[in-house]
């Protein structure tokens, strides 16, 4: 890879990339629930979408990342943490003041980034994972039953 990929809007034209939303959030029923309401930034290299991130607004100064999610082959290379420092520049520039994401509790890798990237705990939303519409998730041997909601200030 020569040039680092850029990370842009989804364009109209563009199907949604359903592999790596799924990948993020296995149940595609959630999914669309809130896709249509969400701002949608895909990064790519040689026409081909290999991270995506989505931001959904809850309020005047308050908006929430739904998604980020990159393909196996580029993790752990910086784009998850590209992506979300993206986010943080694009919504700061439509008046975020407070921003926020949620993972589940086997998520290890993307729990430590997001707190080395300076999220905080809010609140966990205990069992989540099983009162909701999900088949059993597993991550690095460890079941995902909560939901751990993380804050940032920018």
């Amino acid at each position: 890879m020569g040039q680092r990929p850029s990370i842009r809007p989804l364009r109209p034209d563009e199907d949604l990339p359903w592999d790596l939303l799924i990948d993020a959030d296995p149940s595609r029923d959630m999914i669309e629930t809130y896709i249509n309401e969400c701002e949608v930034f895909v990064i790519d290299e040689d026409g081909g979408i290999f991270g995506v991130i989505t931001l959904l607004q809850l309020g005047p100064t308050v908006w929430d990342i739904k998604i980020v999610s990159v393909d196996e082959a580029h993790r752990h290379k910086g784009f998850g943490r590209a992506l979300i420092e993206h986010a943080w520049r694009w919504a700061r520039e439509q008046g975020c003041i407070t921003i926020y994401i949620r993972t589940a509790n086997a998520s290890i890798d993307q729990f430590a980034l997001y707190q080395k990237m300076g999220f905080r705990m809010t609140n966990i939303d205990r069992d989540y994972f099983l009162t909701h519409p999900y088949d059993e998730i597993w991550r690095d041997g460890i079941r995902a039953f909560d939901l751990v909601k993380l804050e940032k200030r920018l």
